[in-house]
């Protein structure tokens, strides 16, 4: 059957103009980086930690990640500014133990040390006497022992009421001897007024030097600093003031230092 010419004619124009209309028209858009599929995160690798020398030492924490890390590990130079804390007392105390092959000086972390400075002098004696009445060949880790012994004298601890110094240092004892019961932390503070000249060696008396050595390493050497930054203008006592000084330091420790007597 033979189509009109107008029908064929109005015919192929409609079908050339839908063409040229699916040509022309505008793709979908899309988005390329959607179309990439993203890979679930990986899960953080744990910190790398550096093995230590002391089983003590690794006790693990966990970051907000989840991830367990060690503690840094410690250096000779932590070792020797803990070491510094301790009154010399302790460190004859501890080196008896030494020269006697009880304990060896590495068996103790420096973290220990500085846990024993906390302690007056005197409490560190008695905290050694109970460590080391322990048979030390059954301890595999000992200065987490130490560590359990300190917790348990605190736990049971009774406040010392006996004379400044008490126990520390030797009854009719010299200013020479006196100071050589300080810890090293605080004879270094001590020279440093000395050399600065905010008081004289004379301005500390005998029972200064007592009352500060009844202290922990620590704790006196605070005191020293704070008795540098004071205004000594008005200050006739200064052992006296100083003495003060120290007794605030031990309340802010939650300690009473001795049963201190300013009559004395």
């Amino acid at each position: 059957q033979v189509v009109p010419t107008p029908l064929r004619t109005l015919y192929l124009e409609h079908s050339a103009r839908a063409l040229k209309h699916i040509a022309m028209a505008e793709p979908t858009p899309t988005n390329p980086v959607a179309e990439i599929p993203v890979p679930a995160p990986a899960a953080p690798a744990p910190t790398a930690g550096v093995k230590r020398q002391h089983d003590g030492d690794e006790a693990e924490a966990r970051g907000g990640g989840g991830q367990k890390f060690t503690r840094r590990e410690e250096t000779e130079d932590d070792y020797v500014r803990a070491k510094a804390r301790l009154a010399a007392v302790t460190m004859k105390k501890l080196e008896s133990l030494y020269e006697s092959g009880q304990l060896a000086e590495k068996d103790l972390d420096a973290r220990s040390l500085v846990s024993l400075a906390e302690f007056t002098p005197k409490g560190t004696l008695e905290i050694l006497d109970q460590f080391n009445g322990q048979n030390m060949d059954q301890v595999r880790n000992k200065s987490a022992y130490l560590a359990g012994v300190m917790k348990r004298y605190k736990r049971d601890s009774v406040v010392d009421t006996a004379r400044p110094g008490a126990g520390v240092v030797p009854p009719g004892a010299s200013r020479e001897e006196m100071y050589e019961q300080l810890a090293q932390i605080t004879k270094d503070a001590l020279e440093g007024v000395y050399e600065h000249g905010v008081v004289k060696r004379e301005d500390v008396d005998e029972r200064a030097l007592e009352y500060l050595a009844s202290l922990p390493g620590g704790v006196a050497a605070n005191a020293v600093e704070e008795l540098a930054r004071a205004n000594l203008s008005g200050v006739r006592n200064v052992s006296a003031y100083f003495k003060t000084i120290c007794r605030r330091a031990a309340e802010a420790a939650g300690l009473v230092a001795g049963g201190m007597d300013d009559r004395r």
